[in-house]
């Protein structure tokens, strides 16, 4: 992995327990670092695996080589971040996957705001060489209203899964719902709330694509009412 780009560590984090053991703690921050931020295919003993967002290929010797912890110790403390739901663990003869339970629920915030920049970036960028355009004369009252269009166009967040969006969106194609841009992001914005009320916005795609839904909510159990869809205040006659 690339030692490049940053991850997000919450304050709360000096209120866990795992503070009280600096060595756990090390551990504990050398898997966030280690966890893909993005979906990619990984050869294992010949055959292709992806390791999913949040997720890490490792094996005892490599994190006792980064964190100089010896082996025995790596064992019980996976072991313990296992038994308190903050780590799932696969393990092969030579190399374990470990994914981090709540991954996507903390580096949410980092991935919107890195988009909300990029975005602004985009816009800022071709208003510029719009007035620049428009002190050589060329076409100065149309430019302006083309890059914002442009500005303005929807983009598929990078954690969102882009095969479960195309079916949510051919889903809702089906049901006579609009599938504009406008529409796109006003999804998107339901999703990150969705997800900061700690809800997999994943799930509440694939809630939507099973029962034929135009909106996204919170997953729904069958003792509450699984297959009717929920209602909810604001309007979505738009989306």
């Amino acid at each position: 992995m690339a030692a490049n780009g940053w991850i997000k560590i919450h304050r709360a984090l000096l209120e866990h327990f795992i503070t009280d053991d600096p060595t756990a703690l090390s551990l504990w921050v050398h898997l966030l670092l280690l966890a893909n931020h993005s979906d990619k295919k990984r050869l294992i003993n010949g055959k292709p695996i992806t390791i999913k967002r949040g997720q890490l290929m490792t094996s005892r010797p490599s994190l006792s080589s980064k964190t100089s912890i010896n082996q025995s110790r790596i064992e019980r403390l996976l072991n313990m971040l296992e038994s308190e739901q903050m780590i799932e663990q696969q393990k092969f003869s030579k190399y374990r996957l470990i994914s981090i339970t709540k991954y996507q629920q903390y580096q949410l915030n980092e991935q919107v705001s890195e988009q909300q920049t990029n975005s602004k970036r985009t816009a800022d960028e071709q208003q510029m060489n719009t007035l620049e355009e428009c002190k050589e004369g060329k076409e100065c009252k149309e430019q302006p209203k083309k890059a914002r269009k442009r500005a303005e166009s929807f983009a598929l967040p990078e954690w969102i899964n882009q095969a479960l969006w195309d079916d949510f969106m051919t889903v809702r194609k089906q049901i006579k719902a609009a599938n504009t841009d406008g529409a796109k992001k006003a999804l998107i914005t339901k999703l990150v709330k969705l997800q900061q009320e700690g809800h997999d916005p994943h799930e509440s795609i694939a809630q939507s694509i099973e029962n034929s839904w135009k909106g996204v909510f919170p997953v729904k159990s069958q003792q509450a009412g699984y297959g009717a869809q929920p209602q909810q205040q604001t309007s979505i006659k738009d989306l």
